[in-house]
């Protein structure tokens, strides 16, 4: 045996001299001299086809994106409900400033046309807030008709606040003169004015309807 090597006239890779066929891409060579000639083999097979790894890759970005799907909408389920009361909350704020500033304007009122004894109009329900818009009196003029809609309320009435049931002087300062109209906030109660000034939401129950005999639409 002798350990020279040569280079296979076919792949190029380094094999023994003596060799009769390339130990790589099996390709015959010349017999060494004083040999029979190699017999003729069929061409090696072409090596196996790489696998493709584009179907794993479109795989793993299939399920990245449905991961992420997924929690997005776990997320959207647990915002949604929170953005939804932080809207309801921020209405029926709303709904309390328009009637604290509807009584702003009745005591503008009964400072302007209450006479010596500054008194307040004798009107009853929506009419004691709607004749703040009457000619003459204007002290709510078209461009602040918001005023008389509760913003929790889909469908708006000419004024969607009860007045009250009798003459407003007659009243206690802790007495009701106003309230959101049954329906507005849903089936939640509603806001409450006192004669006082000061707005109070009260809660579906006794004391919302015990409101029933004390104001009026």
């Amino acid at each position: 045996m002798t350990d020279e090597t040569k280079a296979c006239p076919h792949c190029g890779e380094m094999i023994q001299a003596q060799a009769v066929f390339c130990r790589f891409c099996r390709t015959p060579l010349g017999a060494p001299a004083g040999g029979p000639a190699p017999a003729m083999s069929e061409s090696a097979p072409p090596p196996p086809p790489k696998k493709s790894s584009a179907p794993m890759v479109i795989l793993l970005i299939c399920v990245a994106g449905l991961g992420i799907f997924c929690v997005i909408g776990i997320l959207a389920a647990m915002l949604l409900p929170a953005i939804a009361r932080a809207k309801n909350r921020a209405q029926t704020v709303m709904c309390a400033n328009n009637l604290s500033r509807l009584w702003r304007m009745q005591n503008i009122y009964s400072s302007q046309f209450g006479g010596r004894e500054k008194l307040f109009s004798p009107r009853t329900g929506e009419e004691f807030w709607l004749h703040l818009s009457e000619p003459g009196i204007r002290l709510v003029d078209p461009s602040m008709a918001e005023l008389y809609q509760c913003p929790l309320r889909d469908s708006h009435d000419r004024c969607d606040y009860r007045g009250p049931v009798s003459d407003v002087n007659e009243l206690q300062d802790g007495g009701p003169v106003g309230a959101d109209k049954r329906g507005n906030h849903g089936m939640r109660g509603g806001n409450l004015l006192r004669k006082s000034g000061d707005v109070v939401e009260i809660e579906e129950g006794p004391a919302w309807g015990e409101l029933d005999t004390l104001l009026k639409p």
